[in-house]
């Protein structure tokens, strides 16, 4: 299993080598391999994300066991799912619609990605915070309570910068325009709560595990995807100008990097 986890690590980091240089060589193209320029790209995603949810299952398989994992990642995206449709058909957060630009669509509203997206989101944000909080001198997490409050803000700090890209791309549209990059910030609020409970019950699943005895390079697999996942993020922002979502970004990062940096380092 270790060696299958290793070979999807380095073809995923692989991969988000190699597409900005495809990127580069094809630049002023409107295709990319025979194929329409944004069909490429976005297939090349789905890919992407359907082999880091492959990893993230080999990952929890490792760590918490496959039964808590697929458990986590169905709940997660059952939750996450529940949560958009109510959203979308209250309005409670903002009134906005998905456009014909994602297809297929769950009930006829909901693009199919969505169930994936909450299961890896979900997970690299518990994970992330759990790398974050895990104090090696005693061998065990801060505490629940910062564990509860990190997850759901790691998972939120992700739509801070994926809402204004999607939105830019008009791949959905919201029909009251809000004070964060034309986004309401309730819709922050909703990611907040959804996340927060989708975290809850596996607090008491992670505490106990002996981290210790995990090699630390797959201990931090998901960290160091959240990590990169926020580099690619504010690059898109910088070619959008999308000035708020990519100096938040840039921001998030310094933030992490220092953070990771005195752990490292023994200070925390």
């Amino acid at each position: 299993m270790i060696t299958t986890f290793k070979l999807l690590y380095i073809i995923v980091i692989t991969s988000f080598i190699v597409k900005p240089i495809i990127e580069v060589l094809n630049r002023g193209k409107s295709t990319y391999f025979n194929l329409p320029k944004q069909k490429f790209i976005k297939d090349y995603q789905y890919v992407q994300a359907v082999l880091t949810l492959l990893i993230l299952f080999l990952h929890g398989a490792i760590t918490i066991g496959v039964i808590h994992t697929l458990i986590y990642l169905v709940y997660s995206a059952v939750i996450g799912t529940v949560a958009e449709v109510i959203f979308l058909k209250t309005g409670c957060l903002g009134k906005f619609y998905y456009t014909d630009k994602i297809k297929p669509k769950l009930f006829g509203i909901l693009p199919f990605y969505i169930p994936l997206m909450w299961s890896i989101l979900s997970y690299i944000g518990l994970w992330t915070a759990i790398a974050l909080l895990y104090n090696p001198k005693s061998g065990s997490l801060f505490s629940d309570t910062f564990l509860f409050i990190l997850t759901p803000l790691l998972i939120t700090f992700v739509d801070l910068l994926g809402d204004p890209i999607a939105a830019d791309d008009k791949f959905w549209i919201w029909e009251e325009k809000g004070s964060y990059s034309g986004i309401p910030i309730m819709n922050y609020a909703g990611w907040f709560i959804t996340s927060s409970v989708i975290t809850i019950p596996f607090i008491y699943v992670v505490q106990p595990l002996k981290i210790e005895l995990l090699p630390s390079w797959i201990f931090y697999t998901p960290a160091f995807g959240y990590y990169l996942y926020f580099i690619v993020m504010v690059k898109i922002c910088y070619e959008k100008r999308l000035i708020l979502p990519r100096n938040l970004g840039l921001f998030i990062i310094a933030l992490l990097t220092i953070w990771g940096t005195l752990k490292l380092s023994s200070f925390l």
